[in-house]
């Protein structure tokens, strides 16, 4: 059922909204979410990521700012500067964040969706960060060895 409410339409909105041209403002953010879900769910089947790999991610990510330009496509960054990921998670930090670092603009967008979506559930402590992960949309790379990232 679609819900109505109010919203501040900063800089990114409003110049897709002009863009289209359209009376519709509802209507043009639906169609410009339901394509961002899309590709955030296309790149998560992609991703070859393991769960440990996301668990790594998303803890290096705690508390970072990723709503900036720069800040989304930095996931990598923290993750490379988290030694302690190595003896927790059971990774390398480098290696993945080299990895990361790598990924084309929608596969690193939707990194930072899963890291948005993990750290403002309100479903975090209430279950296992993996058990989380999967219902939040992560898809994990069944095998440990398999960890390269799809190209």
């Amino acid at each position: 059922m679609a819900e109505r409410f109010n919203i501040y339409a900063g800089p990114p909105i409003t110049r897709v909204l002009e863009q289209a041209g359209r009376d519709n403002k509802s209507g043009r953010m639906n169609d410009i979410a339901a394509r961002y879900d899309a590709i955030i769910t296309h790149e998560l089947a992609r991703l070859r990521l393991t769960e440990k790999d996301w668990c790594a991610i998303v803890d290096a990510n705690n508390g970072a700012v990723l709503g900036d330009d720069v800040g989304w496509r930095s996931t990598w960054a923290n993750v490379m500067d988290s030694p302690e990921l190595a003896d927790k998670w059971d990774v390398n930090p480098i290696a993945l964040a080299n990895r990361l670092r790598v990924l084309p603009l929608p596969a690193q967008a939707a990194v930072t969706e899963i890291v948005e979506r993990f750290w403002s559930s309100p479903k975090l402590n209430t279950m296992s960060a993996g058990q989380l992960l999967g219902e939040i949309g992560a898809v994990f790379t069944l095998t440990e060895e398999a960890t390269d990232v799809a190209p």
